[in-house]
């Protein structure tokens, strides 16, 4: 992804968030919103309660994996990213509302029961939904429950959206009174909830899934097992470097859609994952019984060769990074167009699974496909000295990067202080 598409992304964020404050401005008399501090202090609070709410609402839109959604915002991993920016900053948006509100009321009244209507409708649901929206914020960020409580509460945001929608059209403001502003705040409330609907109420009925089951359970190291699965009906298609969200319906396993690279060429049913035990519920798969019924939506992302114009290419891998080349690899037929430089780094040699894949598409194809290995406790990490001393050229090449984030992140800036365009670097991360 690049940081280009993901800055427009961002940019696009603040557009809509923006828009509800001047079409608010626009209707209403300023003179008065301006007119004292106090009054300017409650204006802002107006203002952050409007730029907030329609970030609230678009939240899960950008959750939606819908091809739409992420081709405006920059891809699945650019969407994502800014779906978790644009909740946290309505989450410090609407509670700067009823402070800022509060204070300015405060200031041009000096009495507690001049800022609200205590008793009112209004005021009752907006306590209650920042109530519930602390208490889940809260939750999540300090307890250490399991992923899929976790979502369970994570989806009580979108129940919120109604409360807020209550409180803005009948709070004393001009929301409901201007009517441009009150089309776009039910508008966008609307399309938000109904969002949320789709994706986390009735997904199961609404959102295409392929059934497979398991075929074979291949560990590779202590750590890192092969999942193939096999189709129960129609196969899916994907291309190579893409990935999918997959479920497994087996006692223990979180029943929740989980990410993974394919890690196998698209030439027929079977599809095959490798997955590295991160966490309780990928240890779990280790064990995974056969004919065990998973699920799979997809395929998602733009990670591949295929898609980056340059045929010039450099791949790095690091750890379990290496997944989606090796679904590239195993798709690569050798056209002599292609020069490829491939990096992959481990820990150790004894962890570098499918090593000898790479190795032998290096031996059949010397002239456009060459692998370097970079064991970490040995030699390191992979660097831009390294890229250079392997390539000296490597500014005319694009870059394909996938592994852990501070890795990308160090390499992203090096390649960027070394003169190489965003626009020629290109990362698939899994932080959802």
């Amino acid at each position: 992804m690049s940081s280009g598409r993901k800055l427009r992304g961002k940019l696009l964020l603040i557009v809509l968030s923006i828009v509800p404050v001047v079409l608010w401005l626009h209707g209403a008399e300023t003179a008065r919103l301006f007119g004292s501090p106090g009054s300017v202090i409650s204006a802002s609070g107006k203002a952050a309660a409007l730029a907030g709410l329609t970030l609230y609402c678009l939240t899960p839109i950008l959750s939606l994996r819908h091809r739409l959604i992420t081709s405006i915002f920059g891809g699945i991993e650019s969407t994502y990213s800014l779906h978790r920016i644009a909740g946290r900053s309505s989450v410090v948006l609407i509670l700067l509302h009823p402070l800022l509100l509060g204070l300015g009321r405060f200031m041009q009244t000096s009495t507690i029961r001049g800022i609200w209507a205590w008793s009112g409708l209004v005021v009752l649901s907006g306590i209650l939904a920042i109530g519930v929206m602390i208490f889940i914020t809260v939750v999540t960020i300090i307890s250490n429950i399991r992923h899929q409580r976790w979502i369970w509460l994570h989806r009580l945001y979108g129940w919120l959206i109604i409360l807020y929608l209550i409180h803005a059209l009948y709070a004393r403001s001009q929301v409901y009174s201007i009517a441009t502003l009150r089309s776009y705040i039910v508008g966008v409330s609307l399309l938000g909830f109904s969002a949320f609907l789709y994706r986390s109420v009735f997904a199961r009925y609404l959102i295409k899934r392929y059934r497979y089951e398991v075929a074979e359970v291949n560990p590779l190291t202590s750590t890192v097992v092969e999942l193939t699965l096999r189709p129960r009906g129609v196969p899916l298609s994907f291309e190579a470097g893409q990935f999918a969200f997959v479920s497994f319906d087996a006692p223990g396993v979180d029943p929740e859609a989980h990410p993974f690279s394919f890690s196998n060429a698209n030439n027929g049913p079977y599809v095959k994952f490798t997955v590295k035990s991160l966490g309780d519920d990928t240890k779990i798969l280790q064990e995974l019984p056969k004919k065990t019924h998973a699920l799979i939506e997809g395929p998602y992302g733009e990670f591949s060769y295929k898609r980056v114009k340059n045929k010039k290419q450099i791949w790095i891998a690091g750890g379990i990074g290496i997944t989606p080349f090796l679904s590239m690899a195993r798709s690569f037929t050798g056209s002599k167009e292609y020069d490829i430089q491939f990096f992959y780094g481990t820990d150790s040699l004894d962890e570098a699974v499918f090593l000898h894949e790479f190795i032998d598409i290096t031996r059949h194809l010397p002239n456009n496909f060459r692998t370097s290995v970079v064991a970490r406790k040995t030699s390191g990490f992979v660097n831009l000295d390294l890229i250079e001393k392997n390539t000296p050229n490597f500014k005319e090449y694009d870059f394909l990067i996938c592994g852990p984030p501070v890795m990308m992140t160090t390499i992203f800036n090096e390649l960027l202080e070394a003169g190489v365009s965003g626009s020629q670097i290109h990362m698939e991360r899994f932080g959802f």
